[in-house]
């Protein structure tokens, strides 16, 4: 029995469980020993510096950083742009959202889905590339919910979003395959993911018939802040929150870098 449905043309912030469910994907949450195949995890090479609140609002270096923080943790919670911003940000000071490779904020990717040939579109929030090709290796988005335990709403908008970025890196490479890695900012802390997208799964999205469909894993590792310290900081704000939040960033960085080697980065 076919498992194609009536099913109507939608954008990628459309997509819900129920998408993932249909297109036979699974979300497996992972502790970050084993999302990142390495224990005990590595101290970060960037440098987390116990500044006071007073010191970080004044120093250069982190004067920009403080800011986005401190809008992220407004009371009235409606700086989505801080989220956007704080996150290049983290890319650029651990080192991987500077040269050979470039950062696009909501880049408009076509979306074939729903059996129509009228293409949708995918919009994250940020899209890392690679400098010679132009492959989409990473996007970024922000979970407007705030708490990590709703990440269900936002991880089917980023797997269709890869599904995009996939089927768009294929148009201009037929034998790209690899990994699409993805970021969800939970406020300042990530949520990392990699989702691996195959040419079975991006004609199924297409043409809305899942039959015989494969199934796929998207890898889930949530970096959660650490408690307060001694000083009752929290976050970047604490040298052990900044710290597990620099080395998730740089390993995964490291990930995606190794993946995409030869592919101008």
């Amino acid at each position: 029995m076919s498992k194609s449905l009536p099913r109507y043309t939608k954008s990628a912030s459309k997509w819900t469980k129920s998408d993932l469910t249909y297109f036979n994907i699974t979300v497996n949450p992972e502790l970050a020993e084993d999302f990142f195949e390495i224990n005990p995890l590595p101290h970060p090479a960037t440098k987390a510096r116990p500044y006071a609140d007073s010191e970080w609002n004044t120093d250069p270096e982190n004067h920009t950083q403080w800011r986005l923080y401190s809008a992220i943790y407004s009371a009235v919670r409606s700086h989505e742009s801080a989220v956007d911003c704080l996150g290049e940000r983290l890319l650029e000071v651990t080192g991987f959202g500077r040269f050979p490779r470039f950062v696009r904020p909501r880049p408009e990717v076509p979306f074939l889905n729903g059996g129509t040939q009228t293409p949708t579109k995918a919009i994250p929030d940020l899209c890392v590339y690679t400098s010679v090709l132009e492959q989409t290796m990473m996007l970024v988005q922000e979970n407007k919910n705030y708490k990590a335990e709703n990440l269900s709403d936002v991880i089917p908008q980023l797997v269709a979003q890869a599904i995009a970025a996939y089927d768009n890196n294929r148009r201009y490479d037929p034998t790209f395959d690899k990994v699409i890695y993805g970021i969800v900012m939970i406020g300042p802390s990530p949520a990392l993911l990699k989702i691996p997208v195959t040419p079975q799964l991006v004609e199924a999205v297409r043409l809305n018939n899942s039959d015989n469909i494969q199934p796929t894993t998207v890898s889930l590792c949530t970096i959660s802040e650490s408690p307060y310290d001694t000083q009752w900081r929290v976050g970047l704000r604490c040298p052990i929150g900044a710290n597990r939040i620099y080395a998730a960033y740089e390993l995964f960085c490291q990930m995606v870098e190794d993946c995409y080697r030869g592919y101008g980065i």
